[in-house]
């Protein structure tokens, strides 16, 4: 804010009053100000109400905000309104993109556990910050050996986690439920892992180069060329 026109209007003031204590220094005291002399004004001296004056002036020039203005009082919008304005200028729904990438991912052999490493993933076009998970397939399951696991990105509470289905019960895919792929386990741990290297969904349907439930055929190749699909 330029604060350079109440600057000037604030000197020319100091020295218009510095003026007028000059000029009263030289009138002479009495009635009520009898007490005074020439070198005070109301007990107090000239050179302390110069400096008075000095320091009222450096501390408003000095302030950050010397009038305390908001963003109420300027008719704008302040922080709190602007946020609210960005989280919705895309409604949840609009754009119901969904997206999940596998950085590192851990199945290990002597224990039921899944380890996903940090990633940040899309569910309904809201993004989240996910950070490393362990996911413990007997936790659900107290006989998890032997068998084969499906294992979904799911929102509760609003809070994105991973949670495994044994595959004779897979669940379908939802706005708040993605499938990220299969485990396979063996009578002591994790076997084998079928997930890809990143699921991308545009509503409750992903895009894949195969014939699989709930995909949306893509071809292979560039876009400038031919390609195939390798769907029958």
């Amino acid at each position: 804010m330029d604060f350079s026109n109440e600057i000037a209007q604030f000197t020319q003031g100091l020295q218009n009053f510095t003026a007028e204590i000059k000029r009263a220094f030289q009138r002479k005291r009495s009635g009520a100000f009898s007490a005074d002399d020439a070198s005070q004004v109301a007990g107090v001296t000239r050179t302390q109400l110069t400096a008075n004056l000095r320091a009222s002036y450096d501390a408003h020039v000095g302030a950050t905000n010397p009038h305390n203005d908001t963003a109420a009082l300027l008719g704008i919008y302040d922080s709190a309104a602007m946020d609210n304005i960005l989280a919705n200028l895309v409604p949840s729904g609009i754009l119901p993109v969904s997206y999940w990438k596998r950085t590192t991912l851990t199945g290990n052999t002597s224990t039921f556990v899944i380890t996903f490493g940090a990633t940040t993933a899309i569910i309904s076009g809201k993004v989240y910050a996910v950070p490393q998970t362990a996911l413990d397939l007997s936790a659900g399951d107290p006989s998890p050996g032997s068998k084969t696991y499906c294992v979904y990105a799911q929102l509760k509470d609003g809070e994105f986690t991973y949670v495994s289905i044994p595959s004779t019960s897979p669940i379908a895919e939802s706005d708040v439920t993605m499938y990220i792929g299969q485990f396979q386990c063996s009578s002591g741990g994790i076997l084998t892992q079928d997930v890809p290297t990143e699921i991308i969904r545009l509503d409750n349907y992903r895009l894949s180069t195969t014939a699989k439930g709930s995909s949306i055929p893509v071809s292979t190749g560039y876009p400038s060329g031919s390609g195939t699909l390798a769907w029958t």
